[in-house]
């Protein structure tokens, strides 16, 4: 199923990019003066939300009917016969030109077989393109007339979970890693924002739990997040200049093994780290049984349990991680008074790569030891 849900958002890169056409009917005279119905401000509510290689990616409990977005998907039926579920929703908010450039398009092409997707006008619906989707793949037709439209925004709900049937939470998971997938091997040049938006509870829910758990980079998070924390954002660093150091380091250090470990940090420091790499003031620990306990470095641990008992902080809504490759090559145990890693033998210059405080604790004295890869935003519960 993953790999069916990939071709709906190849499809979407397709028309983002203007690789791929879509139909534009003529409307009837009868609708050609006809202006879109002035709705009430949408009513939306924001689950979560993270920035997944340059796309923003985030889960809404809203009406997809009356969403602002430059395009939406829709979960069709092969004959585009829009007589239930979200379907018909959507062709009734859109006026009865969506039915009606729907049949025309049956009737020029055919049925759409299951797994394709057509790109046709929004009318009344306030975005700029409809995509209907027949299982998620790409469309055998080519349709004339090309429409430019650089698409910036696009949101869809939980395809073929309502009418057709598909278990929700393998729905959510396949149509979330699908998102992952785009977003990480899609080289899209004008799409910013992929809004996942259902209106009743239990989807959104499901979607909800499916972005924490894909888009929890590292098994770090895993499960503790539903317990302590609402996962609010997560933004992948991007620095070349970091990375290079980072390799430079590695190769230095003659060590082709890093360890995925957690730094939590204060909000005003988010910025810093993200340009400047690590530092030791940036986070000393706090708690009551660090002070610091195994040394006076740059600690990190590979728990976000031991993340909360190293670094206390002040009680705030929000709490902040960075998610870093961590070089601890050799290790010697820590002590609080070391400044550096001890010897490993008689020559006072060649010194351990870092300190041990136990199995989840490491600390380093060099920033370029470190490369920072995501800003984690989480929410307490």
């Amino acid at each position: 199923s993953f790999m069916n849900f990939r071709n709906i958002f190849y499809h979407v890169y397709l028309i983002v990019s203007r690789k791929m056409t879509f139909t534009y009917f003529s409307a009837p005279s009868s609708y050609r003066s006809v202006m879109p119905i002035k709705k009430p401000a949408p009513v939306s509510e924001k689950r979560f939300e993270a920035l997944v290689s340059g796309v923003k990616v985030s889960v809404h409990k809203a009406d997809l009917s009356n969403f602002p977005v430059d395009a939406v998907v829709n979960a069709a039926n092969e004959g585009l016969q829009h007589v239930g579920g979200i379907a018909l929703a959507l062709s009734k908010a859109g006026g009865p030109q969506i039915q009606e450039d729907s049949d025309e398009h049956v009737r020029k092409f055919g049925v759409l077989k299951t797994g394709e997707a057509i790109a046709l006008p929004a009318r009344l619906l306030p975005c700029k393109v409809i995509i209907h989707a027949v299982g998620p793949k790409i469309s055998r037709h080519s349709p004339p007339n090309f429409q430019e439209c650089h698409l910036k925004s696009v949101a869809l709900p939980a395809i073929s979970s309502g009418l057709f049937g598909y278990p929700l939470p393998q729905c959510a998971d396949s149509i979330v890693r699908s998102v992952r997938w785009f977003c990480e091997k899609s080289q899209v040049k004008y799409l910013k924002e992929i809004l996942l938006v259902n209106i009743d509870d239990r989807t959104v829910t499901e979607m909800e739990k499916a972005c924490k758990r894909i888009f929890s980079t590292h098994s770090l998070f895993a499960g503790i997040c539903e317990i302590f924390f609402f996962l609010l954002k997560i933004k992948s660093v991007e620095n070349p200049t970091l990375r290079m150091i980072f390799g430079l380091k590695k190769n230095q250090m003659k060590s082709f093994t890093t360890r995925r470990m957690l730094q939590r940090i204060p909000a005003h420091f988010c910025d810093m780290v993200s340009h400047i790499g690590f530092q030791a003031e940036f986070a000393p620990p706090d708690g009551n049984a660090w002070q610091p306990a195994q040394g006076q470095g740059i600690y990190f641990t590979g728990k976000v349990s031991t993340a909360m008992n190293i670094w206390s902080q002040a009680v705030s809504e929000y709490i902040y991680f960075v998610e870093a490759d961590v070089l601890t090559g050799k290790s010697a145990p820590g002590k609080p008074d070391l400044i550096l890693p001890p010897p490993v033998d008689v020559d006072p210059l060649v010194r351990y790569d870092s300190l041990s405080g136990g199995g989840d604790i490491s600390v380093i004295f060099t920033g370029y030891q470190a490369l920072p890869l995501h800003i984690i935003t989480c929410k307490k519960t």
